[in-house]
């Protein structure tokens, strides 16, 4: 922790190992790291706020991992309820380049491993609110609510 910190009273956290006070979006006192990762946050609250309370969740952006592989990771969403979690990713573009992709692969089989299924929504995928909303509902009721 800085001085600057302890001085102002701020606590450490692990959440988004995304400084705060950055260009960084934020809500509800949470920081992302796109704009296109708070559109999928707040698509997150409105299936949240709306599902039954038997099948509430819990949305962690951007939680820092330590991987069994030696790796320390940062999904953008870990998604917690029903006994179960999922992580789900916001893609951009660079993410299709052949060093990213090897390294995603390589992290989805990581959590995989731990029995956690990985979800990827392409930044395409996130203009459209409604269609959005409809596609995790279906992801969660899917990874989440089904027995298995």
């Amino acid at each position: 922790m800085t001085i600057a910190a302890r001085i102002s009273g701020e606590s450490p956290t692990n959440q988004g190992r995304k400084e705060r006070g950055g260009t960084n979006p934020s809500e509800d006192s949470l920081v992302f790291g796109s704009r296109e990762e708070l559109q999928v946050y707040r698509s997150l609250k409105a299936i949240q706020k709306t599902s039954p309370e038997d099948r509430t969740f819990t949305i962690v952006p951007l939680p820092g991992a330590h991987q069994r592989s030696g790796i320390t990771v940062t999904p953008d969403f870990l998604i917690i309820g029903y006994g179960r979690a999922v992580v789900i990713e916001v893609d951009g573009p660079h993410h299709k380049k052949r060093g990213r992709y090897g390294a995603d692969v390589s992290r989805d089989r990581q959590w995989s491993r731990c029995g956690i299924r990985v979800l990827r929504v392409l930044v395409e995928d996130v203009e459209d609110e409604a269609a959005l909303i409809s596609r995790l509902r279906e992801d969660l009721r899917r990874e989440l609510w089904q027995k298995p």
